[in-house]
């Protein structure tokens, strides 16, 4: 049938000398760009997920009434 189209994986000599990093030399950079993207990102989610929680917290010490101001409400 011959060769179509060279996307369509033919063995075309003309395709072969794409230079592809060895499988180690592409794990390694894979690697680095996994650590930059949590070295990033990391510090800003912390402060976020600690907000949460502080906001949670004070949510719930609300609703049982301790809001640690010294006042409390009464009702007779």
């Amino acid at each position: 049938m011959g060769s179509l189209c060279c996307c369509f994986g033919g063995d075309s000599d003309e395709h072969r000398h794409v230079n592809q990093p060895s499988p180690e030399t592409r794990r390694r950079q894979l690697a680095e760009a996994a650590e930059n993207r949590l070295s990033s990102r990391g510090p800003s989610e912390e402060a976020a997920r600690r907000q949460k929680r502080q906001d949670e917290a004070d949510r719930i010490n609300m609703e049982k009434g301790r809001d640690n101001t010294g006042l409390s409400w009464r009702v007779d």
